[in-house]
C-alpha cells in the first residue's frame, strides 16, 4: 500500500508540471520561444539520471535511494522562485536537476514492487507480480488524472488566463503552484519511502529463500521424473 500511495503522488506531481509547465516557461519564465527545447532538456536530462540513482539505490537499497532522489527535489526546486525570468541558461540548469525524478522513480517504484511479489511468494507461495504491477500502473493514472483537473481548477481560481493579460497575483499562483506541488509530493513520497519495510538486506535475504524453495521443488520434480522413467525400464514377469 505504501508503495501505491507514493505512485499516485508522484504520478500527481508529473501530471501537474506537465498541465503547468506550458504556462510557467511563457509567463513566468518569459521563455516561450524555447519552451520545446527546454522541455527536451528535462527528459532527457530525466533518461541520464536513471543509471545514477540505480547505482545509489544498489548501495542504499531502493527505497532509500526512492528518498533521497525525492527529499533533492523538496530541497532544490523552490529555488526556482528565486530565478529572474528571461535567462535561459538558469533554467536549463533547473530542468536538469528536476529531471532527477522523471524516469527514476518509476524505475524504482516497479524494482520495489517486484520485492512485494517475493513477499507475496513467500506467504502464498504464488507468484502474482503481474498483478501488482497492474496497480502500480492504475494508481499513477488515477493520480495524473486528479492533477489535470485540481491544477486548472486552482489556475481559475487564482484568475489566471491562458491567454495571457495576468494580474501579478494570477502569475504569482501559477509560479507557486509548479514549484510547490511536487514539492508536497515528494515530501509524502520520502516521508514513505523512509519508511518501505523492505530493505537491501531483507531484498537478498528473500531472494535466497525463494531460491532454494525454487531448487528443492526443481530436485523433487527431478526426482519424480527419474522415478517414473525407472519404473517405466523395470521388466514385467
Amino acid at each position: 500500500m505504501l508503495l501505491v500511495t507514493c505512485d499516485f503522488f508522484s504520478g500527481f506531481s508529473g501530471a501537474a508540471l506537465g498541465t503547468l509547465y506550458l504556462y510557467e516557461v511563457e509567463f513566468v519564465w518569459q521563455l516561450g520561444d524555447l519552451k520545446y527545447a527546454l522541455l527536451l532538456v528535462y527528459f532527457v536530462a530525466g533518461v541520464l539520471f536513471v543509471p545514477v540513482i540505480l547505482k545509489l539505490a544498489k548501495v542504499l537499497g531502493k527505497a532509500k535511494a526512492a528518498c533521497c532522489a525525492a527529499v533533492f527535489n523538496v530541497v532544490l526546486t523552490p529555488f526556482i522562485l528565486l530565478l529572474p525570468p528571461g535567462v535561459t541558461w538558469i533554467y536549463v540548469i533547473a530542468l536538469i536537476i528536476m529531471g532527477v525524478n522523471v524516469g527514476s522513480m518509476a524505475v524504482l517504484y516497479r524494482g520495489m514492487m517486484g520485492d512485494v511479489g517475493d513477499v507475496d511468494e513467500l506467504e502464498t507461495g504464488e507468484r502474482r507480480t503481474g498483478l501488482f504491477f497492474s496497480m502500480l500502473t492504475l494508481s499513477q493514472k488515477i493520480g495524473a488524472a486528479m492533477a489535470v483537473g485540481v491544477m486548472f481548477w486552482i489556475l481559475d481560481s487564482v484568475g489566471f488566463s491562458s491567454k495571457g493579460d495576468n494580474t501579478e497575483t494570477a502569475l504569482t499562483g501559477l509560479a507557486l503552484l509548479f514549484v510547490f506541488v511536487p514539492v508536497a509530493c515528494n515530501l509524502i513520497v520520502a516521508f514513505f519511502m523512509w519508511r518501505f519495510p523492505i530493505d537491501k538486506a531483507r531484498q537478498e535475504e528473500m531472494r535466497a529463500e525463494i531460491d532454494a524453495r525454487r531448487a528443492d521443488v526443481l530436485s523433487s520434480e527431478i526426482h519424480a521424473v527419474e522415478a517414473r522413467e525407472s519404473e517405466q525400464r523395470v521388466p514385467e514377469v
